[in-house]
């Protein structure tokens, strides 16, 4: 049995309680720097942070770059979202729509994660970083742009 209260963000599985997924903001610029190092084993200025930048581009014709805030999950995850914007979605599954800042930055990480999966040197930590921002999402109570895009 499988219930979710979303307006607690609560999740119960079978009697359990489950955590709930929550993302910290990574505000010091030092910190910034170890949090991908750790995250992402060196992968992430030579794979991981060209390939967002480009799915944004390609997701979004209002996309003009600007200084992503880094966020870490309480599950292990990270995603990253650029600067509090309105971002005009046009997704290869055929959606149009138009997203948050922040909602925009977990569609192109998704992305992201989705496509460097198939990576052979990069498929268990992008399969782990997919998973863990997809749980994360599903506990959002407004996640409906999110799974209408990555769908």
């Amino acid at each position: 049995m499988f219930i979710t209260f979303i307006e607690n963000i609560i999740l119960f599985y079978g009697d359990k309680q489950m955590k709930t997924i929550t993302a910290n903001l990574v505000a010091d610029e030092n910190e910034r720097l170890d949090v991908t190092q750790k995250q992402f084993n060196g992968f992430y200025p030579f794979h991981i942070e060209p390939s967002i930048y480009k799915v944004a581009d390609h997701l979004s014709p209002s996309y003009d770059g600007g200084y992503w805030d880094f966020y870490r999950l309480s599950n292990g995850g990270f995603f990253q979202a650029p600067p509090d914007d309105q971002y005009k979605l046009i997704c290869s599954n055929g959606f149009e729509g138009v997203a948050s800042s922040f909602d925009f930055g977990i569609i192109v990480c998704l992305y992201t994660y989705s496509t460097l999966s198939f990576k052979p040197n990069l498929q268990e930590i992008m399969s782990k970083h997919y998973h863990a921002l997809r749980d994360f999402a599903l506990d959002l109570p407004k996640n409906e742009i999110i799974f209408k895009a990555i769908d």
